[in-house]
């Protein structure tokens, strides 16, 4: 009976850390899916306003989260657009309108 109780505390510290990072690793996963999200939605809303207006708008602030990671909006010129989410320490994903396309930065 010891040793059944012996085993399975070393089961536990051998299979917890590995249940742990698996759990943490997919509320990443989920937090970063959710984020990309909220980003197609806010360049939705973007060229919305673009073919409403005619113009790129020269802030989003009441679309950007204030969580710190984003997704942010940054109007680089008349014709260019970005919008980046922060996916990990100073590591951004990020969308360049000019060639539609998404892209990890740095």
């Amino acid at each position: 009976m010891n040793n059944k109780k012996y085993f399975n505390v070393v089961l536990l510290l051998i299979i917890g850390p590995f249940i742990i990072t698996a759990i943490i690793w997919l509320k990443w996963r989920f937090d970063e899916l959710q984020m990309q999200q909220n980003a197609e939605t806010m360049i939705r809303t973007i060229d919305s306003i673009k073919n409403e207006t005619g113009f790129y708008p020269d802030n989003l602030i009441y679309l950007e989260s204030d969580s710190g990671i984003g997704p942010f909006y940054e109007k680089k010129n008349d014709s260019t657009y970005i919008v980046f989410f922060c996916i990990g320490f100073d590591e951004y994903y990020m969308y360049n309108s000019a060639q539609k396309e998404w892209y990890d930065f740095p």
